[in-house]
């Protein structure tokens, strides 16, 4: 597991950062605040790629009820469901190890979730093939085996 992570956008003025045992916290417009301040959106609401809203997450959507999604670029969306502006983040294609590291550091530090869909399990890092598999970042309280992802069975750990 990444002991470390960063996630930086100075385009919206945003860093999250986390150091495993030490908290997370995010720095907005030169406010620094400690997560969590975890208060969870009262439906459940998704973060999405702002890219890549695929017909599979478009269908996970519908099938589990979210009516509301925010849309986000890149690891953005890990700050997202860590402060608690949305309760889910499913990624079922296209992901690397780098990509996910960072986010997975400050959602653990927060009590939040990332499981992987085939194993059940936290994503394994440094495997012989640097591809993810698919996953869902989650909020505390969120049970992903009640969640219907289409064309994915979700393992349980």
């Amino acid at each position: 597991m990444p002991v470390l992570g960063v996630i930086h956008a100075p385009a919206v003025g945003l860093t999250c950062y986390a150091q495993k045992g030490e908290g997370a916290f995010c720095r907005e417009y030169r406010i620094t605040r400690k997560l969590p301040l975890f208060k969870p959106t009262p439906s459940l609401t998704a973060t999405v790629s702002r890219q890549h809203l695929n017909k599979t997450i478009r269908e996970f959507l519908r099938v589990n009820g979210n009516n509301e999604f925010v849309k986000k670029g890149s690891s953005l969306k890990f700050g997202t469901v860590a402060s608690g502006k949305a309760m889910l983040y499913p990624q079922f294609e296209g992901s690397m190890e780098w990509d996910i590291a960072a986010g997975y550091v400050i959602l653990a530090e927060v009590y939040c979730s990332l499981t992987d869909l085939v194993t059940g399990k936290p994503p394994a890092y440094n495997k012989p093939s640097l591809r993810n598999n698919p996953f869902i970042a989650s909020a505390p309280r969120i049970d992903i085996g009640n969640l219907n992802i289409p064309g994915i069975p979700i393992t349980h750990a």
